[in-house]
Formats: structure tokens, sequence, C-alpha cells
């Protein structure tokens, strides 16, 4: 795209968006103006073009030449896919252990397991049991997807993209696809056997001990 753009004498930018301030991540963000924008292509071109970003953003980041913007917002996504599978598992366990979504909230925002996407992302979400994108299942997957591929190109070993691109196959596959990312909470809750919002009692410390 910015090669026949320039044949035209025309300046071209990919400049995908992420994130955004607290408690306003991903499409909530962009209509609150307050997305970051990752730009690639002419320095002077990316200049030009930062008056019309401001329009959806407040910062923004120049990372290369053409195509560099795209790079590193699909590394940003593989890292934002993984970290939501992981919080997924983790709330799945802690619903079989007896503990609630808010519970572990509450916790976790003062613990290491804290991270943008569970406090920024997920956490609204979860807590208004709203499960339509946003980012959807499907996207995620297509991100994890052209992950592998950059990998494979640069000879990176991607072992947990690997697996992250199959559990979100898994969650399409029952057609879920259309879901936002985080109905991998309740996937995951489906292979446990247990509902993330009505916990098991909790369990019995003798039960955890070593034996």
């Amino acid at each position: 795209m910015h090669a026949l753009a320039a044949e035209r004498g025309i300046g071209y930018l990919d400049a995908p968006v992420s994130g955004g301030e607290p408690m306003s991540a991903g499409e909530v963000g962009a209509r609150k103006a307050n997305v970051s924008f990752i730009v690639g292509g002419e320095a002077a071109d990316f200049e030009r073009a930062r008056p019309t970003m401001a329009l959806l953003g407040k910062r923004f980041f120049y990372v290369g030449g053409p195509g560099a913007g795209s790079t590193v917002k699909l590394i940003s996504n593989l890292m934002a896919g993984l970290h939501n599978l992981v919080a997924a598992e983790g709330f799945a366990l802690g619903a079989a252990a007896g503990f609630s979504p808010e519970q572990l909230l509450e916790v976790f925002d003062g613990t290491d397991a804290r991270s943008y996407h569970l406090s920024d992302y997920a956490a609204p979400r979860l807590a208004a049991r709203d499960f339509e994108p946003g980012f959807s299942i499907d996207l995620q997957h297509k991100d994890h997807r052209l992950a592998g591929e950059l990998g494979r190109s640069l000879d990176v070993p991607l072992l947990l993209n690997d697996l992250a691109l199959q559990l979100y196959e898994m969650i399409r596959a029952e057609g879920s696809g259309a879901k936002d990312i985080v109905e991998a909470f309740r996937f995951y809750g489906r292979l446990a056997n247990v509902d993330i919002y009505a916990p098991r009692a909790p369990v019995d410390d003798d039960a955890t001990a070593d034996t």
C-alpha cells in the first residue's frame, strides 16, 4: 500500500490504534478520543497526519518505516491475547476453588496478577457481563495466525502463540467467534464444568494440603 501510494505522490501511513485511558480501552477509547496510535511510514507524513490522529487519540508513537506500525501492533495484540487467556484460566480455577470474579478482581488489582488487559478491559466487561465486541474472538484468532506467520518468517519460535491460536480456534468452533475476547473466561469455565459467576463452595484447606 505504501509503495502504490508513493507511485502516485501520496503519503501513506500504517497507523493501528490500541489501548486508551483507564476503563476506556478499545472501541470505547476511540469514542473518547484517547487511544494510542502506533505509526509506520515516512517521518514527514507522520507529522502531517498528527492533527488528524489527534481527533481520535492522545498518544502517538512513530516506530519506523512502512509496515513498522502494523508489526508492533501485531506484537501488542499477541501479548494481549495471551494475557486474556492467562486471566481466563486463573478465573476458572478461582471459581472452582470457590471465589467470585469480584473477589479475584479486587485482590488481583494489588498483586502481580494485575495487567492493563485485566484491569482496564476485562474487569468492566466481566462486571457488566458484557460479552459483545469490543474486540472479537475472530479478530484475536486472526492476530495470532498473523503473529505465527511473522514468527516463522523471522525464525522466532512462538510456542505460547501457537497454543493461543488453538484455544481461540476451539472457542470459534463452539460458535462464539463473534463474541468479545472475554468470552474466553466463560469458555475456560465450560472446560472446567464451572460457572465463573456461580463459584463452587470454597475448598477445604485440608484438601489442598500435601499428604
